[in-house]
């Protein structure tokens, strides 16, 4: 099955059209990486099938990067899902993701009321092995922890950043892949925790990386970051617009 990426939504916590940044990964596995609260009606829009999902990735606990998650596992449940579903994060990831599950809908994720879910957390510099694909994951340097995906399928590597500056683990899990999607709140502007375009170079520049799709931009910077994009990148990077497909 040839690979894509589904742009579900590529905003920030704020953005004004309301769609979140997350990708849906369709290839050996259909793989859904994020889900804020905008998420779960544009995921269903696009796999219908309840049983379409294989699994899940958080990057972080950010509300708009998990606050979904709860509506789109209940939607499943409700609309006939039987298939098991995985939901997998970086160390640490399967207390809060149970506890927002809880908190969202008590009690209706109980064994005897729904589908089979399982919690795996991935340890950054291990791979897991999946039906078709490879897992992998390293820490980006945020102010939360947060864990970006690289999916190895055949021949294609897809990587997602979630948020976060750019970090060497992390430089070095995006070596070799076709499609890095990644955090770019800032054009210029240096904060601790989020990246700005000037801080994304040498990802631009990295000869063994194919293309960079930046997400998560704040609105009032987007003009200025997509104008300084088609001066400085080469082209080897763009600003996906939510519903966009990369193939």
């Amino acid at each position: 099955m040839a690979s894509s990426v589904h742009f579900l939504g590529v905003g920030d916590a704020t953005c004004a059209d309301g769609a979140h940044t997350a990708i849906l990964y369709e290839g050996s596995q259909r793989i859904l990486v994020d889900c804020g609260p905008t998420v779960p009606q544009r995921c269903f829009r696009v796999l219908g099938d309840p049983d379409a999902l294989d699994a899940i990735w958080i990057t972080h606990q950010h509300a708009d990067h998990c606050f979904g998650l709860p509506s789109l596992l209940l939607r499943m449940r409700l609309a006939g899902r039987k298939k098991p579903l995985e939901v997998l994060g970086g160390p640490g990831s399967s207390l809060w993701l149970r506890a927002g599950l809880e908190l969202g809908y008590p009690g209706s994720f109980e064994p005897r009321k729904c589908y089979p879910i399982t919690f795996s957390e991935v340890e950054p510099g291990l791979v897991i092995e999946r039906p078709g694909v490879r897992l992998s994951t390293a820490q980006t340097q945020h102010r939360v922890r947060c864990h970006c995906l690289r999916i190895d399928d055949g021949p294609r590597s897809v990587c997602m950043s979630g948020d976060g500056k750019p970090t060497q683990a992390s430089m070095r899990l995006y070596q070799g892949a076709d499609l890095v999607v990644h955090e770019c709140e800032w054009a210029s502007r240096v904060t601790e925790d989020h990246s700005n375009l000037l801080e994304l170079g040498p990802l631009f520049d990295a000869v063994s990386v194919g293309r960079v799709a930046l997400v998560h931009c704040n609105d009032a910077e987007r003009a200025d970051i997509a104008e300084r994009l088609a001066r400085e990148a080469s082209g080897r990077a763009w600003l996906p617009q939510p519903g966009e497909t990369w193939i």
